[in-house]
């Protein structure tokens, strides 16, 4: 008599018999190969050698290049965008806090913007990094002039001075600071110096001739406001001095012009004929 066998069923979710076996376990000392993705460095890139496009490709390709955003952000500032040129110097000191152009160009950008105690803010970092950015020094003091702190702006202006004694700009403007304080000798030690680095430095010529206005040169005053509006002609100081000695001379047309021409680069400029 025939014998059967009952065939056994396998169980639900067990591995079918004709399944492929199991893999062998890794022998003493056999190392399993690993998939590693490489991560392609940015290329060092010099200054000045890409424009906005090229480093704009850059940062989708490199996220985290601060240089790039750095870069970019300096163009932005430059080309006057200074919303897009405040986004890419943040996004550069949030990856590198210490970043030293970034720093300095927000800090101009802050400028751009009236924020002037962040821009100071700036600048003195750019100057605890390196003592010796004169650039940083100056543009913190035109920040701490328009915050009315003319002792800080002082400081900074001297330390710039002594580092470099023929800087045009910081001449000019501790020399504004002098007319404002009455000291008109120093004043005009600082712009002639000024001058004499720079002879078209249009504030340095519109500073030296309101020293010659309160002075009562009217003369070499006239011929340094002439001088002033004719490199810088959209500044209204210049203006507005060369009307007040018209109307000292009782040249009331011209006084007009000029007064006129002086509110209309500036409506809030305070016409004060002296």
């Amino acid at each position: 008599m025939a014998r059967f066998t009952r065939r056994r069923l396998a169980r639900p979710g067990s591995r079918p018999a004709s399944s492929a076996p199991a893999p062998a376990p890794a022998v003493a000392g056999e190392k399993r190969a690993t998939t590693r993705i490489i991560r392609r460095p940015p290329p060092v890139t010099s200054e000045g050698s890409l424009g906005i496009p090229q480093w704009s490709d850059l940062i989708k390709e490199f996220p985290d290049y601060t240089q790039a955003y750095a870069e970019r952000g300096i163009l932005l500032f430059r080309a006057g965008r200074h919303e897009n040129a405040l986004y890419d110097l943040n996004m550069a000191l949030k990856l590198e806090p210490s970043h030293p152009k970034a720093t300095f160009f927000r800090g101009r950008t802050f400028l751009a913007y009236r924020r002037f105690k962040d821009a100071a803010a700036d600048f003195r970092k750019c100057v605890s990094l390196n003592p010796a950015n004169t650039e940083a020094l100056y543009y913190c003091a035109v920040a701490l002039v328009e915050l009315q702190d003319l002792e800080g702006a002082f400081a900074c202006l001297d330390k710039a001075i002594r580092k470099m004694p023929d800087h045009p700009a910081a001449l000019a403007r501790r020399g504004d600071l002098h007319v404002r304080r009455e000291e008109y000798d120093a004043a005009l030690e600082d712009l002639n110096s000024a001058l004499q680095a720079e002879p078209d430095h249009a504030d340095a010529l519109a500073s030296r001739a309101r020293v010659h206005l309160i002075k009562g040169n009217f003369g070499r005053a006239i011929e340094d406001l002439n001088a002033s509006v004719a490199v810088d002609p959209e500044k209204a100081s210049p203006y507005h001095d060369r009307g007040t000695i018209a109307l000292r001379k009782q040249d009331y047309d011209a006084a007009i012009v000029d007064l006129e021409k002086a509110l209309e680069i500036d409506p809030e400029y305070p016409v004060d004929p002296r």
